[in-house]
């Protein structure tokens, strides 16, 4: 759905010239809070866990941390300016 979305408002900024661009991103399988409407009971353990327990979960089960998974949105976030 954001694909789309994100596809049809580069559409109607490029019709009407505003130079602004639209741009989506997938973090692919990544272990972050959602995991809490997924699996609750998951969830309830991960409460408990310290940031390295986290991780190493995340590793196991081959997903990426939150931090590796926001890399991509880093990258294509445009830098600051003053």
């Amino acid at each position: 759905l954001d694909v789309l979305f994100t596809d049809e408002l580069a559409r109607r900024e490029a019709a009407l010239g505003t130079g602004v661009r639209a741009n989506a991103i997938h973090p692919g399988p990544a272990a972050t809070l959602s995991v809490r409407y997924e699996l609750p009971s998951r969830y309830k353990q991960r409460l408990g866990m310290s940031a390295a327990q986290l991780d190493e979960q995340a590793r196991r089960l081959g997903l990426r941390t939150a931090d590796e998974a926001a890399v991509g949105a880093e990258w294509l976030a445009p830098p600051t300016r003053p």
